[in-house]
Order: structure tokens, then C-alpha cells, then sequence
């Protein structure tokens, strides 16, 4: 069972795990420069990036939730969690284009910049959540 506090930490990492992972995706920003576009499952109606930013997101905000569900309260656990949520999108991208020559310097520059945004903006959120968090759940 969720308790209040959960729900608000669901939303708050949600909404920041969104954050860490469109910075790093705002490097294939425009239909030209989508990975995805030559994918043959990938229908290209809508830019790519929107599915692996929400998956990101919903990815960060469940990473969060176990954290506080086993009370692993640790500035650096939020930190790398974060680190992997930042660099979840040039993840993805490098498996779908196979590691092309053609993509590789922009997936490694964004797998770069994701690490370092994605560390920091997770441990601004820890220090969001720890004050008075006691460990929910049974």
C-alpha cells in the first residue's frame, strides 16, 4: 500500500528523472536527426525521443520509490541511479542504430553529458527527499 508520502515521492522523481533524461535527448532535437527514424518497428510518426524520455522517467521515479520502499537513504545510490537514468536515452539509441559510425560521437557525447547531469540532478532530489523521510512500507 502507498502511503502519501510515497505518491509525493512518486511525482516529484517523476518530474525529475523527466528533466534528467531530456537533457541528454535534446541532442537529437528535430525529425533529421531522430536514431530512430530508419528503425523498421519505429512508425516515425512522433520523435522518438518522446517514448525514451517517458520510459527514462517512469524508469527514475520507480528506482526512487525502491530506494525509499528498502530506506537505502545514501547520497551516492541517488547519484548513480541518477548517473543511469541520464544515460538511459544514448542507451537506447546506440542499441537501435547498432553503434554507426555516423551516430557514435553524438551518442557518446550524450552519454557523457546524461552521466554528469543525471548524477547531479538526482542528488539535488535526495537532498529533497531525505529531510524526515522514515522508510515506508511493511
Amino acid at each position: 500500500m502507498l502511503s502519501h508520502a510515497d505518491s509525493v515521492r512518486i511525482r516529484v522523481s517523476l518530474l525529475l528523472s523527466g528533466i534528467t533524461g531530456l537533457v541528454p535527448a535534446l541532442a537529437v532535437k528535430g525529425r533529421e536527426n531522430d536514431p530512430m527514424r530508419y528503425a523498421s518497428w519505429w512508425s516515425g510518426e512522433h520523435h522518438s525521443a518522446v517514448l525514451v524520455v517517458g520510459v527514462g522517467a517512469v524508469l527514475g521515479a520507480l528506482c526512487v520509490l525502491m530506494l525509499g520502499r528498502r530506506g537505502f537513504w545514501k547520497w551516492w545510490t541517488f547519484a548513480a541511479f541518477g548517473a543511469a537514468v541520464g544515460m538511459f536515452p544514448s542507451w537506447v539509441y546506440l542499441l537501435v542504430t547498432a553503434a554507426d559510425t555516423e551516430w557514435l560521437p553524438l551518442l557518446l557525447a550524450m552519454l557523457i553529458v546524461g552521466a554528469i547531469w543525471g548524477a547531479m540532478v538526482f542528488t539535488v532530489l535526495f537532498f529533497i527527499l531525505k529531510p524526515g523521510v522514515v522508510k515506508s512500507g511493511p
